[in-house]
């Protein structure tokens, strides 16, 4: 089997365990996991976070957006373009969002986007992430293009049900690893 097969299949396997989440526990451990964000050194150390608008039962991380922004941080949230290419534009409330390329809710033309974001702390969601720093997305790529083209700090925020062992995700070429993976009841440096 061929890694994109291999990651179809474990995309689909994950999805189903996330989707299984209850909403109570969802959002008892997002707010674990944006409180446990928020102590760390990489987002006391930064003045940019940049963060995505959870769909699918994703680690709420609203959270730690109104958080960031009372500790007065910049906060970016992805905008998508077709090709593959994505931006991060400054936010500063949830009513400068809009739906966007994939129904997801982005900045709207009012944000500035953030031309340097390097030096940033980046929250990315994952269906799947491994204790090695392999995550797995949807699989449209975007996020890898924008860490490869920009230094940030890569953190991954997940669910405990969506951790697997080192080496259990297939990687490919253009697979950018994370820094740091933060769950409701650990953080990981690989």
């Amino acid at each position: 089997m061929n890694t994109k097969a291999q990651k179809a299949l474990i995309r689909r396997e994950y999805l189903k365990r996330r989707a299984s989440l209850e909403s109570g526990y969802i959002n008892s451990a997002s707010a674990d996991i944006s409180a446990r964000i928020s102590e760390l050194d990489e987002y006391l150390d930064t003045n940019i976070i940049l963060l995505y608008y959870p769909i699918n039962n994703e680690v709420d991380i609203r959270h730690l957006f109104r958080k960031a922004i009372s500790d007065g941080k910049t906060v970016g949230f992805p905008k998508c373009i077709k090709g593959g290419k994505m931006d991060f534009y400054a936010v500063k409330s949830e009513n400068e969002l809009e739906p966007g390329l994939f129904g997801i809710p982005e900045p709207t033309e009012i944000c500035p986007v953030i031309t340097n974001p390097s030096g940033a702390l980046c929250v990315t969601p994952a269906v799947v992430a491994g204790c090695d720093g392999r995550r797995l997305g949807y699989g449209g790529g975007y996020y890898d293009r924008f860490f490869a083209k920009f230094n940030v700090t890569v953190l991954c925020a997940i669910f405990e049900k969506q951790l697997v062992p080192a080496g259990n995700i297939p990687e490919g070429i253009y697979d950018v690893r994370f820094d740091i993976l933060v769950t409701e009841r650990s953080t990981i440096r690989p």
